[in-house]
């Protein structure tokens, strides 16, 4: 059983704890929430792609945060 993520924005304070590393950006609930067709994959490797058609996630946040685990 799969169970929906919902992402949210930022109300400023993780936001603001970040501003000291700019390394690290925050993805918006926007970009989260942008179908995975939308994206261009051909840089995973093979396994990465079977892991994508297995568990077929539909969006980047569900990607990046294993929507099945």
């Amino acid at each position: 059983m799969t169970i929906p993520v919902t992402f949210a924005d930022d109300d400023a304070g993780l936001a603001q704890c970040l501003r000291r590393r700019p390394s690290v950006r925050l993805l918006t609930r926007r970009e989260l929430d942008t179908p995975l067709r939308s994206y261009d994959l051909s840089d995973l490797d093979e396994a990465e792609l079977r892991q994508i058609a297995y568990w077929q996630p539909g969006t980047l946040g569900e990607l990046l945060f294993h929507h099945w685990d």
